[in-house]
């Protein structure tokens, strides 16, 4: 009988835990798509606009723009939450992807047919996090900068000496949303928390 109970709690805890996981993914999905759709539509209407490309404009494009914005966003969120486009070949060292995230570059080159990585990790002091990140496909609009370089923009080409010789089809990077797991570890507990007299009443 005891061994039934720990069983079937042992199958309650990850019954839970993939219940809490999958809240946390679905989150990941809709911020995902809120990001992906603002990059797209924020480029296209710099390209459509006609804006020159120089040291005042560069900022306006949404690789640049990410990586600001989510530097910014510890003004207005502080429970770790974060994402940027990063890649392991970047022209910004603020969007060189870290240890976490090469892995994650690394499963998309090995697996080019899956959309997602969802994956746990610890960061640096040891709290837990989970990587959602969704693989970056260099497309025909981003050959402008990221093709030939003798055919990109001067500024850009005076700006950076990499990141050239993209093709259609090829891995940039990730978008990277990593998402604090302290609630999801808190939710378990809690739920293990109002079994506990009634398991100690069976016993």
């Amino acid at each position: 009988m005891v061994l039934t109970l720990i069983a079937s709690q042992v199958l309650y805890y990850h019954h839970t835990r993939k219940g809490e996981e999958a809240h946390l993914r679905e989150s990941a999905e809709r911020i995902y798509s809120v990001l992906m759709a603002t990059r797209r539509v924020y480029h296209h209407q710099f390209i459509d606009s006609d804006l020159p490309l120089n040291d005042n404009t560069l900022g306006f494009l949404p690789a640049h723009a990410m990586g600001r914005i989510s530097k910014d966003l510890a003004n207005w969120e502080s429970k770790g939450f974060s994402f940027n486009n990063v890649s392991d070949r970047p022209r910004n060292p603020e969007q060189q992807a870290d240890a976490v995230e090469t892995a994650a570059i690394n499963f998309f080159r090995q697996s080019p047919e899956e959309t997602v990585h969802f994956a746990p990790f610890r960061n640096e002091n040891n709290e837990p996090y989970y990587l959602y990140a969704r693989p970056i496909w260099v497309e025909e609009y981003c050959l402008k900068c990221h093709g030939r370089k003798d055919e990109a923009p001067r500024t850009i080409r005076e700006r950076y000496d990499s990141a050239y010789n993209y093709k259609v089809g090829d891995l940039r990077g990730v978008l990277s949303i990593k998402i604090p797991a302290r609630h999801l570890e808190q939710n378990i507990k809690q739920h293990f928390l109002h079994l506990v007299p009634g398991l100690i009443v069976l016993l």
